[in-house]
């Protein structure tokens, strides 16, 4: 998802100055379009188009008008005689409460840390994380212990995400090792493994697969996955309101039996 030019700075500006830059005329431009859409009505919800927030830039989740999360929603709001109308938040925004912030938005899409009584959750996808290695390698890994000594590229703040038990086996054994490392972009943390600069990676399985297809692996060739992290880490779409999540549920489970959803993940996986 990315947002039109704005204004030309003539100054230099460091990465983290222009992605600052990229976040807030995003979050303008966002707030603008709720104003729009919740004119007239209570939060604008009568409206046959939905503002839906999704965290921008988040390949293969959230692309431009595509992406897993966008077209399960989009299918999902369709058979509720809904249309879609997609916002981009920076990822800061989603973490917080963007429902409270932008009264205009009827649902935001993401990983909530704590669950507030005064919404509705669906649960519409999951993060499945694993550690992989190349299979010529022939490690063998079959539990946490098993990584210690092996180089290791894991995705940023993993070792908060993946939570007990790794996180008390990162910060035992590898926060102050340098044969560890965790990087904020997942298609580098693939690269990394498939140019040898890793032994190990740990990372989603959707991103794993879908990198790795990229990058000329497709079905995970040569790839060896290593079940280690049973807890999944759970994305959400949150309202409001009730009836739109009980719809959002149910559309959901008919997109599930029918074969939809396996359909649509073949395009990116």
């Amino acid at each position: 998802m990315r947002m039109a030019a704005g204004r030309q700075f003539v100054e230099a500006s460091t990465p983290a100055q222009t992605a600052n830059q990229r976040g807030r005329r995003r979050l303008l431009r966002a707030a603008v379009a709720l104003a729009a859409a919740g004119a007239g009505t209570a939060h604008g919800y009568r409206t046959a188009a939905l503002s839906v927030g999704f965290i921008a830039d988040f390949e293969p989740f959230v692309m431009e008008q595509t992406g897993i999360l966008v077209d399960l929603m989009r299918e999902a709001l369709r058979r509720m005689g809904r249309e879609l109308h997609k916002l981009d938040f920076p990822r800061s925004r989603l973490n917080q409460d963007p429902l409270a912030s932008f009264p205009g938005l009827h649902m935001f899409v993401g990983t909530p840390p704590v669950h507030q009584p005064i919404y509705h959750y669906a649960p519409i996808y999951a993060f499945d994380n694993v550690a992989a290695s190349l299979t010529d390698r022939k490690l063998d890994i079959r539990r946490l212990e098993d990584l210690a000594g092996k180089s290791i590229v894991a995705f940023n703040q993993a070792s908060f995400f993946l939570k007990v038990p790794f996180r008390t086996f990162h910060d035992r054994i590898l926060r102050n090792s340098s044969s560890y490392l965790e990087v904020d972009r997942m298609e580098s943390v693939v690269a990394m493994l498939l140019n040898r600069r890793a032994q190990v990676i740990l990372l989603d399985r959707t991103f794993l697969r879908y990198y790795a297809r990229k990058l000329g692996h497709p079905d995970l060739a040569g790839i060896t996955v290593h079940e280690l992290f049973p807890e999944k880490n759970i994305i959400y779409a949150v309202s409001r309101h009730r009836d739109l999540i009980v719809g959002v549920r149910r559309s959901l489970r008919d997109m599930e039996k029918n074969g939809w959803v396996a359909s649509m993940l073949k395009t990116y996986l």
